[in-house]
């Protein structure tokens, strides 16, 4: 197999599924021959469904149409000398897998915790960096470029990662090229699939309850998938009854939100 020249990190949100349509429907945007591009999704076995849903529906029809590659790999287990496993690696994609063997609700169940907030993400660099890192170290034969679709109010994320670039690997990041913030992408994807996509997550990720918007986001999406709501429930009460500081909002219990909000009953 041809080794890629190209890799999308593809994390199935707005702004990288903004990316990827571009590069599709407008070929001078291209960085090279779709032929030569691989598009790789480390799945954490948490992600919304409805998000899953809406790339199953939308994006996988246009890999198949136009034969891109598409990897989905997990971690194999907790630890390292687990691997990975590659869910599918095709370019007719049929189904999308966002469940691995070891997701990222049993990493946090086994060590009665939560993702923390505070420092670097530690949950998205062992479920998504270092997966990706390992699926790419068996996959590339030379230099390639790693696209990330960091927007272009993420300037200092972009920054962070360029300071992993090597001999092999530049770091590149076209949304911030292009001047594209979140909006763009969002108005972009609703001109080119008449839809509106969900901000990826995972259904437990207090980074999306950071905010005010980000927890009516999160609520309404509860009162929509009550079951994801109980995981979260579960998550945290397990992770406060060893450490009364581990909520999954800052500065409240998930489980008063909830019990706030009639919608959230079946939760």
């Amino acid at each position: 197999m041809t080794s890629p020249e190209v890799v999308l990190s593809y994390g199935m949100g707005a702004d990288s599924t903004a990316l990827l349509m571009r590069w599709i429907h407008d070929p001078a945007t291209r960085p090279c021959l779709l032929e030569r591009l691989l598009v790789v999704t480390a799945m954490t076995g948490d992600e919304w469904p409805a998000t899953g849903q809406m790339v199953a529906t939308h994006m996988l029809p246009l890999l198949r149409e136009h034969q891109i590659r598409f990897a989905q790999v997990a971690r194999g287990g907790p630890a390292e000398a687990d691997g990975i496993r590659v869910l599918d690696d095709s370019r007719a994609p049929a189904r999308l897998h966002l469940r691995g063997p070891w997701t990222l609700a049993d990493e946090m169940r086994a060590g009665g915790t939560v993702p923390q907030r505070a420092g670097r993400r530690k949950c998205s660099l062992k479920f998504k960096g270092w997966v990706i890192d390992k699926f790419l170290s068996g996959e590339i034969s030379g230099p390639f470029r790693h696209v990330i679709g960091y927007e272009a109010g993420e300037h200092g994320r972009a920054v962070r990662d360029a300071s992993h670039d090597s001999t092999a690997r530049t770091g590149t990041y076209p949304l911030i090229e292009w001047g594209w913030y979140r909006q763009a992408c969002e108005s972009y994807i609703s001109v080119q699939a008449g839809v509106s996509w969900p901000k990826s997550a995972c259904t437990f990720c207090p980074f999306a309850l950071a905010t005010a918007a980000g927890t009516r986001r999160v609520l309404d999406c509860y009162a929509a998938d009550p079951g994801a709501g109980a995981t979260a429930l579960v998550l945290e009460h397990l992770a406060v009854s060893l450490n009364p500081r581990q909520s999954l909002a800052p500065g409240d219990r998930l489980l008063d939100l909830l019990a706030a909000d009639p919608r959230q009953r079946p939760a």
